[in-house]
Parts: C-alpha cells; sequence; structure tokens
C-alpha cells in the first residue's frame, strides 16, 4: 500500500472511530432520556399525591422540545400563599436546590443530568388560580451535583428559610382571636409565636387546658408536611415550641415537644 493510500487509510478509519464513538454517546443518551421518561410516566400514574396542609401534586411531565421535566402544583393559600413564594423567589429556589441534594430527590436529579433534562416547577393557588414558576436549568442541577453538602448543611439551609417564609406571612389570622406574630429558634427549639385576644380567651384557661391542647396538636404531626419540617428539626437536635401570649396581660403558655417526643411522630 502506498503512502497516499495508507493516509486515505487513516484518516477514514479515524473518520469511522469517531463516528462510532458518537453513536455510542447518542444511544446512550437517548436511553437515559427513554428511562427518565418511563420513570416520569409511572410517577404521573400516581398522581396527584396529598402533600399534607400545603396541597397538592398534579401531575409529573417530561417536555420533550424543552428537554425538561415539569412538576405541577396546587397550593392551599392559607399555609403557602403564590404572593409569599413570589416575595420570597430566591429562598423558594434555594430551597428547591436543597431539597433535590439528599435521598430520593438526589437520585431523581442524577438522571436528570444523565438525560440532560432541566426542572420547572409549577405552584398553583387552590382558590384563586395564580401561578408561580421556578426552574432550575441543566447547568444548575450539575451545580448541585458538584457541590455535594452534609445532611446538617442542607437541614440548616432549609430550616432557615422555612423560617423566613413562614415570617413573610406573618402577621395571619389561625383561628378566630388567635394571630401568628412569629416564628424563630431560639437557640434549643423553634417557636411559633401566637397573640392571643384576651377578650376572647382566658390565658388561665389556656393553661389549665394544656395538656388537651398538645393533644389535639398531635394530630396536626401526621401531616406530610409537618412531618417532614419536624424531621429537620429533629435532626439538627432542636424541640418545638407553640408560645401562646395575652394581647394585653402578656402572660403566656408554653406547648413544648422535646426533641426526644418528635421521634415518636417520624415512625
Amino acid at each position: 500500500m502506498g503512502g497516499k493510500d495508507e493516509k486515505i487509510m487513516k484518516k477514514l478509519l479515524l473518520i469511522l472511530s469517531m463516528f462510532a464513538v458518537m453513536v455510542c454517546f447518542t444511544s446512550c443518551e437517548n436511553e437515559n432520556v427513554k428511562r427518565l421518561k418511563r420513570e416520569i410516566e409511572a410517577a404521573d400514574k400516581q398522581c396527584p399525591v396529598n402533600m399534607g396542609m400545603i396541597g397538592d401534586m398534579l401531575s409529573m411531565k417530561y417536555d420533550e422540545k424543552a428537554k425538561e421535566v415539569q412538576l405541577y402544583f396546587s397550593l392551599h393559600d392559607d399555609m403557602l400563599s403564590i404572593e409569599a413564594l413570589k416575595n420570597n423567589e430566591q429562598m423558594a429556589l434555594q430551597s428547591m436546590k436543597l431539597s433535590f441534594s439528599k435521598g430520593e430527590s438526589r437520585e431523581m436529579l442524577k438522571q436528570m443530568i444523565k438525560a440532560g433534562a432541566g426542572l420547572s416547577i409549577t405552584y398553583k393557588s387552590a382558590s384563586t388560580g395564580k401561578s408561580f414558576k421556578v426552574n432550575l436549568s441543566l447547568d444548575d442541577l450539575k451545580e448541585i451535583r458538584d457541590t455535594p453538602m452534609t445532611d446538617e448543611e442542607i437541614n440548616k439551609m432549609l430550616l432557615e428559610n422555612q423560617l423566613a417564609i413562614e415570617n413573610s406571612r406573618c402577621p395571619y389570622l389561625v383561628d378566630e382571636g388567635m394571630e401568628m406574630v412569629k416564628a424563630y429558634d431560639d437557640g434549643a427549639n423553634i417557636v411559633y409565636a401566637c397573640r392571643i385576644d384576651e377578650d376572647m380567651y382566658d390565658i388561665s384557661a389556656l393553661k389549665y387546658a394544656q395538656d388537651e391542647i398538645k393533644q389535639n396538636m398531635k394530630e396536626i404531626f401526621k401531616d406530610p408536611l409537618m412531618k417532614k419540617q419536624l424531621g429537620i428539626i429533629k435532626s439538627l437536635d432542636k424541640g418545638f415550641v407553640y408560645h401562646y401570649y395575652g394581647d394585653t396581660s402578656g402572660e403566656s403558655v408554653d406547648i413544648i415537644f422535646s426533641n426526644d417526643e418528635l421521634s415518636r411522630y417520624l415512625r
């Protein structure tokens, strides 16, 4: 074989090897997309999913044109309004990033990256129809994957975000004569401070009924969202307190759940 023919053959082999790599890459990519689509379709069949007091997950879709996984939620305005999300857009975005940094959500994150897909979440008010959308590009998802944090770091940031979003709603009416004023971390506990209209309620009566109030509150802990939040509080070695105080006397009643007690509600 002459020198010219040998050069032509080498070029041909190089082109063929490059083509083989491209075919393999495309094939792998297509398989990853197919797998992601199957998983999204299977998850969508389980919808709507009750997310507890906050609302419902209505559907999960994969948009081939946008190369994007799309989640749709219906929110109960009395628990989390669209306005609260809009006013805390960066916190909502950060919370979403953090939630995909751990557990089963991290596996979904990896699958989306393999398939070259981004993510969008649309929240819609069940009462007003208003909506709010948060997007994470493929690069955003890769950044989450490439900057891992410990569970403790993730939970601390999630808790900070939860408190910030809760406080953005305050003050708000819990029930007639009861107004949630503030949520904060006092170091040992996460405290929800509720102001009582003493023209309607007797603080001494609340003190007398303290055990009954605590028992009733345990039912709330069965809610999926509440259970998730309590899990974060528990993991950070904190307790949970409802602090009721009178609007005129300043007298107060604390409904306290220690860190050890919280374990019972996470089973």
